[in-house]
């Protein structure tokens, strides 16, 4: 005997996700224009709508880490907390999806930004793990190797207090160099030589390592296009680094 279940439970099922995906779209049109705080009020409502559903769960953890960039100020902590709980979600609900990792390699490394000696250090861990198992599921996928040559760069720059900590919480401190982050951000730049913050964080770690190619990458930052809510914020800071850099 087939089991089949009533049309009213069926036409509320369908109704739901009519009701979820027209939120989405709404948050999608919202998040193009870079209207991040809009968009996420739209994904939250579709997460009510679809608490089970891998879409609106993942845009809500990009919202609020989006909507902490455009805050800045201690303010924005608060939306990478919020980006990162979701995240954890995501990599429990989803552990197969590369977004659900990328997501929460980027927005542990925004929290980390404000958080204490101790949650900093346990932070670290997450956004080199998160980022590595986000390239091993695409590899294609250049804003992952962003946020690992970044973050090799932070580590290769970190003070001596930070590693004391690491050492003393798990047994060894957190390893990274300038070469490493060189690697990954030089193969994020061949993987999309439109990336900005790519070119920029390579920049950055090429004047660490006291490398004239870093003029030609801040360069590059500063004059493409904007096409995200970070881009000009981005090429500002692009231009700034050039300017002290003597170009």
């Amino acid at each position: 005997m087939q089991f089949r279940l009533p049309i009213t439970i069926l036409s509320i099922w369908a109704a739901a996700d009519a009701a979820c995906d027209s939120l989405i779209a709404r948050g999608d049109s919202l998040y193009e224009r870079f209207d991040n705080r809009g968009a996420l009020q739209h994904y939250l409502d579709a997460r009510r709508k679809c608490p089970e559903t891998y879409e609106p769960l993942m845009k809500t953890a990009r919202a609020y880490n989006d909507v902490g960039e455009d805050t800045g100020g201690k303010e924005a902590g608060t939306y990478y907390r919020s980006a990162y709980q979701y995240a954890d979600t995501l990599v429990k609900r989803y552990p197969d999806s590369m977004m659900s990792h990328f997501m929460m390699a980027a927005a542990a490394g925004n929290l980390a930004l404000f958080a204490g000696p101790r949650e900093k250090v346990e932070l670290t861990k997450t956004i080199e793990g998160s980022a590595k198992r986000a390239i091993e599921l695409n590899p294609d996928y250049d804003p992952a190797y962003v946020v690992l040559g970044s973050y090799y760069r932070h580590v290769a720059q970190s003070n001596d207090v930070l590693k004391f900590l690491a050492r003393t919480i798990f047994g060894s401190a957190p390893k990274g160099t300038l070469e490493q982050s060189k690697e990954y951000l030089q193969k994020a730049v061949t993987l999309n030589d439109r990336n900005i913050f790519a070119h920029l964080e390579l920049g950055k770690t090429l004047l660490a390592m006291g490398d004239d190619d870093a003029r030609k990458h801040l360069r590059q930052a500063a004059d493409l296009p904007v096409t995200n809510h970070q881009h000009k914020q981005l090429k500002k800071e692009a231009r700034e680094l050039l300017s002290e850099a003597g170009n």
